[in-house]
Formats: structure tokens, C-alpha cells, sequence
């Protein structure tokens, strides 16, 4: 698992993101989170990871985005 610095390091990323309003899928951060340390790059394929994580930093607000309509 990341380090208490290494989790801050990825909320903070999140949260920027989320501030300039760039929508960034579940997958996207995990390959930033594995991009920390390639030693634990496996961790982050688990769901279970995100589960904990996310369980951890309340403040981050992932949403699944939505498909446009054809019309």
C-alpha cells in the first residue's frame, strides 16, 4: 500500500483535478497511484484498493461519466 505521504500525494492530485473540473476515471487513478512506486504497481489493479482508499479520503468525489445522447 502507499505510504501516508504517498496517499496525500495522490488526494492532492484528485483534488486539483476535480478544481479544474478534468473528469478522470477510476483506472486513471489507479495507473497514477501505481506510477508512485512500480514495486506496488500491482496493488492498485484490486478493487479492493479503491474500496479502502476511498473509504480513507471522504472528500473525493468520483463520478462515472456518462454517455452522450446520439441526438
Amino acid at each position: 500500500m502507499l505510504t501516508m505521504n504517498e496517499d496525500q500525494v495522490v488526494v492532492a492530485w484528485v483534488l486539483f483535478m476535480q478544481e479544474i473540473e478534468l473528469s478522470i476515471s477510476l483506472q486513471t487513478i489507479k495507473n497514477e497511484s501505481g506510477k508512485i512506486d512500480s514495486n506496488k504497481a500491482n496493488t492498485f489493479s484490486r478493487t479492493s484498493w479503491w474500496y479502502w482508499f476511498n473509504r480513507r479520503h471522504l472528500e473525493l468525489n468520483i463520478h462515472q461519466a456518462k454517455g452522450l445522447d446520439i441526438n
